[in-house]
This record gives structure tokens, sequence and C-alpha cells, in this order.
């Protein structure tokens, strides 16, 4: 007996267009159940697979809804890109691009703490192993 295969709206974090900006694309997929959806679009091109929270929501559709998806995603010229020049050609392309706040937090470092840590790397001669030792372990 061979499981059914549902049809999913699974939407992910696409990139190339730069660091800790993505645009979020619809995907229609077939598949057994919701996790190996997401799995199937992680392997797709332009998601970003480097992010934890690559996907941003996975839902359930009927047949008729699969099939406009698909559509769109065929007309969809973001997908089609070859390079940025034709990425910078779409019409309305820049309105599509949003930041990751994810990655936004985690860029802001106290100046101070960051110098006095590369300080401390300098003085032990380029070991960061060694950091331990003055920092403690975290």
């Amino acid at each position: 007996m061979t499981p059914k295969n549902k049809y999913f709206k699974v939407t992910a974090k696409c990139g190339h267009v730069g660091k800790g900006n993505y645009v979020p694309v619809a995907f229609a997929v077939k598949a057994e159940s919701r996790s190996a959806a997401s799995q199937k679009v992680m392997t797709y091109h332009r998601v970003k697979k480097q992010l934890n929270d690559a996907i941003i929501s996975c839902e359930e559709i009927d047949r008729d809804s699969y099939k406009e998806l698909v559509q769109a995603n065929k007309e969809f010229k973001y997908l089609q890109c070859k390079c940025n020049r034709q990425q910078r050609e779409i019409e309305g392309f820049y309105s599509l691009i949003c930041k990751n706040e994810y990655r936004e937090e985690r860029r802001k470092v106290e100046p101070a703490k960051s110098m006095k840590y590369r300080r401390a790397i300098y003085e032990l001669g380029g070991r960061r192993n060694s950091l331990s030792l003055c920092y403690g372990e975290d």
C-alpha cells in the first residue's frame, strides 16, 4: 500500500538579493507530509538553505490551488533569472525584498566587548581556543 501524496504550499526565504535579505516565495509541492514538503523545498534553487528559519509557512492546499501556484511560479520572473542584471530589470522587484530580522539581531555587538575580545586574541597570539582561560566557558 503506497502512501497518498498531498498538495502543499510551502513559503520559503529565497536568496541572491544580498546578505541579510530575502524574497518570500510560495512553492507548490506534492509530498506525503508537511515535513517532507519542507525538506523537499529546502533542496530547491534560490532557497536560503543555511538559515534555520528558511521555511516561513507550510499549508495543505487542494489540487486546483496547486496547479494555479505552479503556473504562477512559471510566470514569476525572479525564479527564471540567471544573473543579477536580470533581477534588476524586473519591475517592482525591490519592493519584494524583506530584511531578515533574525540576522540583524545577531549582528548587534557591543563595540567595547568586541575590542576587548580582539585585544585578547592578539595578546594570545591568535589562539582563540585559549580565550576560555581569560573569559571562562560560554
